[in-house]
């Protein structure tokens, strides 16, 4: 059996996406509101996933994070600056 993810893990997510919420309000990309809605979804799923699903809800904010790194919304500074910590 596999351990389920830790509050502190839940908790992460909820803060990483905090900080994207954060991010994407001072940035104004094309498309904020379809990002603030698979963000709000993101949220919700980590709170709310079983423990066998909270793998997926980790997949989808990687995910999430590659696609507003390519289309350069989170670089190296937008990084330092509202998540405060390497990548």
């Amino acid at each position: 059996m596999v351990a389920g993810p830790s509050p502190q893990e839940r908790r992460r997510v909820r803060v990483m996406c905090e900080n994207l919420r954060r991010l994407l309000r001072a940035e104004k990309p094309a498309g904020l509101m379809a990002i603030l809605q698979d963000v709000g979804d993101i949220e919700c799923d980590a709170l709310t996933a079983s423990d066998e699903e909270f793998q997926a809800v980790r997949q989808s904010l990687n995910e999430l994070l590659q696609s507003l790194r390519g289309q350069g919304i989170i670089n190296l500074r937008t990084w330092a600056e509202f998540f405060g910590e390497p990548e």
